[in-house]
């Protein structure tokens, strides 16, 4: 890991250090020539000449737009919701590109040329009702609760390194209290050079769990993995590469602490003019310890592991596809899971078994309107246990009501490997901006 670190910050410098070059030498050769020339013509005196290269270059030089245009988004959010995916499989690039035009344009939240905040607020209402596969009994739950609210805070400290900041409360986490979600670090070639990283609290590259519904994609809920990590990465219009690393809790037994979990990300886009009516994306991911995820790594909750040390890594898979078809029809197709099996007794849930937890989500989505979203989803497990549904298919309408403003409800029928039923209706009232 200390090669990796020794490498990653070795090659942004050394980027940031070929940009700042480059433009000096075009700021000397071409302002040079032009002061000369309004010397000679008697336009100004040679005083005045040096008094404005200083300005100049006080003031700096702008960008160079035409060279190394900045990567493209995978693709654009869900037009109902104006949701994004932070801890999708996406160039850093292209999230710190993202943050400078906010800034350039003075997009709403922006206070200053350097700072911009964000809020996310989701209520949520649902009920269930779970039957019993083996004896035909049936229960009823119903609750209300604040399931999101989050502020994020940007800033760009130059043109090279910018910060991200997020405070979430989520109703029944982290004991009620408002916890860090995101602290990072970005650092970026920007147009010199495609390389980036960032360091802090994230959530790392493995997986994408794009979804139009208000309940998370079982591929989330098994594979969704936050930590501080470092994460070095290389984005171009059609490539993106990531590498990173982080130590967790989650350790074999004997082993002392240390940097002990591995990915790299590899996402892949057709470029827009290959097919115009078409934006797709593609990519795989690869962690060396699956149980690291938030969910498996919760030890004593019954849905992850028995215990946080376990006698050897399962590392853990991903693969999807989501497409973009007239700008109307949207695709999303993803698969997570171990690569092997955990030991008996590892999982709370194993029953003594062997098992090798698997997941799959498929969504499909139309845009009626620029305001109205019609979605279906199949979605299923395998080696979960009964802690989530083997089969589920479900529906959900997102209507956007206001600007920054939506209503999504759902419904969700789901089968357990017990023979257990369940349905579920759920509506969630979101704002952001």
């Amino acid at each position: 890991m200390k090669i990796l670190q020794t490498l990653a910050f070795g090659i942004i410098t050394g980027c940031i250090m070929v940009g700042i070059n480059s433009q000096a030498m075009a700021l000397e050769s071409e302002t040079a020539l032009l002061l000369k020339l309004l010397e000679t013509k008697g336009l100004i005196n040679s005083g005045e000449a040096r008094q404005l290269q200083e300005d100049i270059q006080a003031a700096g030089t702008p960008q160079n737009t035409n060279t190394l245009q900045n990567p493209k988004e995978l693709l654009k959010p869900d037009p109902a919701s104006g949701k994004e995916h932070f801890h999708s499989i996406q160039s850093i690039t292209d999230r710190v590109d993202k943050l400078e035009q906010e800034f350039k344009t003075g997009t709403s939240g922006v206070l200053s040329d350097k700072l911009k905040f964000g809020v996310l607020i989701e209520v949520e209402t649902n009920a269930d009702r779970l039957n019993d596969g083996a004896n035909g009994s049936s229960a009823s739950t119903s609750d209300i609760l604040l399931s999101t609210a989050a502020l994020t805070m940007d800033v760009r400290a130059n043109a090279h390194v910018s910060g991200r900041a997020v405070l979430q409360y989520e109703e029944g986490v982290e004991d009620d209290h408002v916890f860090l979600d995101e602290g990072i670090i970005f650092l970026s070639g920007k147009e010199n050079c495609p390389y980036a990283v960032k360091a802090g609290r994230m959530y790392v590259p493995f997986g994408r769990f794009e979804s139009h519904f208000v309940s998370d994609p079982l591929t989330l809920t098994l594979g969704e993995t936050s930590d501080t990590a470092l994460v070095a990465d290389y984005g171009i219009n059609f490539l993106n590469l990531a590498l990173g690393g982080f130590r967790s809790d989650i350790k074999k037994i004997g082993r002392n602490d240390s940097i002990n979990v591995y990915l790299v990300s590899l996402g892949l886009m057709i470029p827009d003019k290959a097919l115009p009516s078409i934006k797709l994306v593609a990519g795989v991911s690869y962690i060396s310890n699956i149980s690291v995820s938030n969910s498996l790594r919760d030890a004593g909750s019954g849905e992850g592991l028995a215990a946080t040390t376990i006698t050897e890594y399962v590392p853990g898979q991903s693969a999807f596809v989501s497409a973009v078809f007239l700008d109307k029809f949207f695709l999303d197709l993803e698969y997570l899971g171990a690569t092997k099996h955990f030991k008996a007794g590892e999982l709370a849930f194993d029953n003594g078994e062997a098992l090798r937890p698997e997941t799959w989500n498929l969504e499909l989505a139309y845009a009626v309107l620029d305001s109205l979203e019609l979605a279906a989803r199949y979605e299923g497990s395998k080696d979960y246990g009964n802690i989530q549904p083997e089969q589920q298919v479900g529906l959900a309408i997102l209507y956007k009501v206001f600007e920054n403003t939506s209503v999504t409800l759902e419904y969700l029928k789901g089968r357990y490997a017990n023979n257990d039923k369940r349905d579920r209706l759920a509506a969630q009232l979101s704002v952001a901006f």
